[in-house]
């Protein structure tokens, strides 16, 4: 549920599904593509919002309130390709997902966080959405915004500690190893866990190792100094590199500040 906003085949699956006759597994009342361009573009879409941390949650969000609400079929077509919407309520399966990159905003709230293994694929892959919660820092609703603290509490399943990273405007996603050694084709035969692992789109980060990881704890970044003309990504993600969890393993988390509480949109 939700993936298929970080997969290519399901994104596009979805948007021909929602705009062509195919059968069954179309929609019969067909999104045109004026509809579905006005939900990116500048003057009606999502680029109004002048903000680089775009997702095509935020576009299909933006076309049903173009198209005044979703038909069941066109409901259909985007469960199907688990391309589920924030604004439909939770995401089905009891997974915990708060969406790609919306902005914080002044406020109390109580998030979950429900991490996966990283991937087998090379040992290299943090998941990007149950491991990595990702929140816009936009400073024009947060102008004196300096600290944010990120407390979190032990839920079930296995102890696993949690970094703060803030990724600057058009960053490169951090993964959390390095090559220990190349093959004879110059590619990497092996890679280790690597906490301090990062790159120059890392404007700030938290990896410090807490302790109580069975418990509680808090990691806290500081922001002086930081252009507040950009927007920035704070990334809370689950340190899962070499990490071995069971299903079930889940924290629950609040982000505070020197302003208060700090709530997504």
């Amino acid at each position: 549920p939700g993936e298929g906003f970080t997969r290519e085949g399901a994104v596009s699956r979805g948007l021909f599904k929602l705009t062509n006759l195919c059968g069954n597994t179309c929609a019969t009342n067909l999104v045109s593509f004026k509809e579905l361009w006005m939900s990116f573009d500048r003057i009606t879409g999502t680029a109004t919002m002048n903000n680089p941390f775009q997702g095509l949650d935020k576009v299909l969000t933006q076309l049903k309130n173009n198209i005044n609400g979703w038909s069941v079929d066109q409901e259909t077509v985007a469960q199907s390709e688990a391309l589920h919407l924030l604004t439909d309520g939770s995401v089905p399966g009891g997974y915990e997902w708060p969406g790609y990159a919306n902005v914080l905003t002044t406020g109390t709230c109580t998030m979950t966080i429900k991490p996966k293994p990283d991937s087998a694929y090379n040992n290299s892959s943090s998941d990007q959405r149950f491991s990595n919660h990702f929140y816009t820092i936009d400073f024009k609703a947060l102008p004196t915004l300096t600290q944010i603290t990120v407390n979190f509490t032990y839920g079930a399943g296995n102890n696993v500690d949690h970094d703060l990273i803030l990724f600057k405007p058009y960053y490169l996603f951090n993964d959390d190893y390095s090559c220990l050694s190349y093959n004879s084709s110059g590619n990497c035969a092996s890679f280790t866990p690597n906490r301090d692992s990062a790159n120059s789109d890392i404007y700030v980060m938290n990896r410090e190792p807490a302790s109580n990881l069975g418990t509680g704890y808090a990691k806290t970044i500081y922001l002086n100094g930081i252009d507040q003309t950009q927007a920035y990504l704070l990334d809370i993600r689950t340190w899962s590199a070499g990490v071995s969890m069971g299903t079930n393993t889940n924290y629950t988390y609040t982000i505070n500040s020197n302003l208060g509480g700090l709530c997504p949109q």
